[in-house]
């Protein structure tokens, strides 16, 4: 059997939709699912990924082999072999046929370390909360305080569901320039070794973001989440309410 190793701090990647379907309630193994009226019948998993996908495209897959650093002094790699994490199906190197390298496989995906967004415990990886990795923030949107604090008070009452998470930041209502408020939740570590250095507390603060540049997911019981990249944090807001 060959044995690939990634080289230039990437990631290989098993493409893992079992989690995704499992976080919806959908179980599938060997290709057969049981219904209560009509028994096990064999059927395709029900959410599949594609590639080439559109921006924010939140996915699971488990890391295959984390290679070597792309330079001499690069930090260690965010994830290990095994681990199980979340990635942007839009933001992946190649999709690769895996069966000449990994047995039992039928495909595969390259990955730069920095696109790992997050990692799930071994332990509650079909639902449980993931940590964020490397340079990457994970923040719960708000839409009642993105429309108090971005639009302004007028009186009105602001509901959630009604601003579709974000609001526009210039007089063309239509422009793709748009902001919104997430509540902090956790950063990686990268991100915890530059927040240590700024007078602001690690914790209950929210972040201003562009929402096109974070990967979003909904996860049963936690809610959705949002991905940012620190650099990709326009403001910080410590809440004083």
């Amino acid at each position: 059997m060959r044995h690939l190793t990634p080289l230039h701090s990437r990631l290989n990647v098993l493409p893992r939709p079992d989690i995704a379907n499992a976080l919806h309630g959908i179980k599938v193994e060997g290709g057969m699912i049981d219904t209560a009226i009509w028994g096990s019948i064999r059927v395709e998993s029900p959410i599949q990924y594609r590639t080439p996908a559109k921006r924010d495209s939140f996915a699971f897959g488990e890391v295959l082999a984390t290679g070597t650093p792309a330079s001499t002094g690069e930090q260690d790699p965010p994830v290990l072999t095994g681990d199980i994490i979340g990635f942007d199906l839009w933001q992946i190197g190649h999709e690769l046929d895996a069966g000449a390298f990994y047995p039992d496989r039928r495909t595969f995906y390259t990955l730069p370390w920095t696109h790992a967004l997050c990692r799930f415990s071994k332990y509650d990886a079909n639902g449980g909360a993931p940590y964020p990795c490397g340079d990457w923030l994970m923040f719960e949107p708000d839409e009642v305080r993105t429309a108090r604090w971005l639009i302004g008070s007028d009186g009105t009452l602001t509901l959630p569901g009604g601003l579709r998470g974000a609001v526009a930041t210039n007089s063309n209502q239509k422009s793709k320039v748009r902001t919104t408020v997430g509540k902090f939740l956790a950063a990686g570590l990268v991100v915890h070794r530059t927040m240590r250095k700024i007078d602001w507390k690690l914790h209950e603060w929210y972040g201003i973001y562009n929402p096109l540049d974070a990967v979003t997911i909904n996860l049963p019981g936690h809610g959705q989440r949002a991905f940012v990249r620190w650099d990709d944090v326009e403001q910080a807001v410590e809440d004083v309410d």
